[in-house]
């Protein structure tokens, strides 16, 4: 089964619109929402989606007006980074760690893109792919 992180981006013109549900039952998908800002002007959604033909879930979502944009890392750490680990102490799902080099390694797996890290990098070497 696959798995594939995506931002959602839609207009409040669908917001009422039974999109998820519909998706959820005709492409027999799961469907886990990451992270959501919901607002009259637009919404934005990261979420990951399991299942086993998600090229057509993603064309049934850009059918229904949501923009969408695969996510290979939500999380890019740079050439700034002094491995100090700031960035640990905040992450709520433990996506960033320190391997045995004391360098810092970040888990796009586990990442949800909260963001916590890039406020609390004094040196903004982390970024999240928006």
């Amino acid at each position: 089964m696959e798995k594939i992180k995506v931002r959602l981006t839609f207009s409040p013109k669908i917001i009422h619109k039974e999109i998820i549900s519909t998706l959820i039952k005709k492409h027999d998908i799961t469907f886990n929402i990451l992270k959501a800002d919901i607002n009259p002007a637009h919404g934005t959604m990261l979420v990951e989606i399991k299942g086993k033909d998600l090229k057509e879930s993603i064309k049934y979502l850009e059918n229904e007006q949501i923009t969408t944009k695969i996510i290979k890392k939500v999380v890019q750490k740079n050439d700034n980074c002094i491995d100090c680990g700031e960035c640990i102490s905040v992450c709520p799902v433990k996506a960033i760690s320190l391997d045995e080099t004391w360098t810092i390694q970040v888990d796009s797996e586990k990442c949800i893109g909260c963001g916590f890290c890039t406020t609390t990098c004094a040196m903004k070497a982390i970024t999240i792919d928006q």
